[in-house]
């Protein structure tokens, strides 16, 4: 029976691959196969690397690619006398491991991008390919009707919200400026596309570099994309930027008593017999004689 391979571990774990480590006596393990498979599929396996050479008493290892980020894996160690597997074998088990999360082109953990956030036109530190066009509109909204001669204007007109209209260009052939960004995808358009819905969707207020200044506390209103023979290979958009007012509020404390309290003190009430009206006093005096003395009157 051939020797099963001894001190099998996983090291080098990356986002999209991870090396097998394991060590053979060269007794009857001339080849090895290794097979690995995502722990929710075991039918099928993400990699495959045949008749590895292994004729040494000696550790060897060997990379596993084309793996997902955040993903766990379990590998598989065939060991065989030769490569037609006509001999004696073995089989042995890895330990399982999870890939790290992918986090190129994140602005949050890219350095470059934290470099140039506040230097190049972006949005929310996403650095695209073109900025063909910047529309910024800031107005104020008046009152239509009369203001009293004296009175404070300031009260009558307020200012609205900052817009930004960014035409943005993207193609498949170039290349990010901040490394990793919008690789994540099948296409780099598409992947930009698919963040720009994503900071749609989060809602998060977000800051916006322009060449005209730092725009804080921005949502997006808006995404236009045309989808034509032109777009085949990029992207076409123009997003509308809108600012978000924040106001603090602030509790100031008045005074340490209630403002209202819990009883008032009505003093000694004495109840008083209402004073009757003439004819309610005959009448009343009428209703209780006796009828005897009716009589005689």
């Amino acid at each position: 029976m051939s020797t099963v391979p001894q001190d099998l571990s996983i090291y080098g774990i990356t986002e999209n691959s991870a090396f097998l480590q394991w060590f053979s006596t060269g007794a009857d393990t001339n080849y090895a196969d290794i097979l690995c498979y995502a722990t929710d599929n075991l039918s099928t396996p993400v990699f495959s690397n045949q008749n590895i050479y292994t004729p040494n008493t000696q550790y060897y290892s060997s990379q596993i690619t084309g793996l997902k980020p955040s993903k766990t894996y379990v590998a598989f160690i065939h060991t065989k006398l030769d490569q037609q597997g006509t001999g004696e074998s073995a089989l042995s088990k890895s330990p399982q491991f999870t890939t790290l999360a992918d986090t190129t082109g994140d602005p949050n953990v890219s350095p470059i991008a934290q470099q140039l956030v506040y230097v190049k036109t972006n949005i929310a530190g996403y650095f695209f390919d073109a900025v063909l066009q910047t529309n910024y509109t800031r107005s104020l909204t008046i009152t239509d009707h009369p203001v009293e001669t004296g009175a404070a204007i300031t009260d009558h007109a307020y200012v609205n919200p900052v817009e930004l209209v960014m035409q943005i260009g993207m193609s498949d052939v170039a290349t990010s400026i901040v490394p990793g960004q919008f690789s994540q995808g099948s296409s780099r358009s598409l992947t930009a596309f698919q963040v720009l819905t994503k900071l749609q969707e989060q809602r998060i207020p977000m800051n916006v570099m322009t060449h005209l200044g730092l725009f804080k506390n921005m949502l997006i209103s808006e995404i236009a994309v045309p989808d034509d023979y032109t777009t085949l290979y990029g992207l076409k958009a123009t997003v509308t930027l809108r600012e978000v007012f924040v106001a603090s509020v602030k509790t100031v404390k008045v005074s340490a008593n209630p403002h209202v309290t819990d009883s008032t003190n009505r003093g000694v009430v004495v109840p008083q017999t209402p004073n009757k009206s003439v004819v309610k006093s005959i009448k009343d005096k009428l209703e209780n004689a006796p009828l005897g003395t009716l009589q005689n009157a």
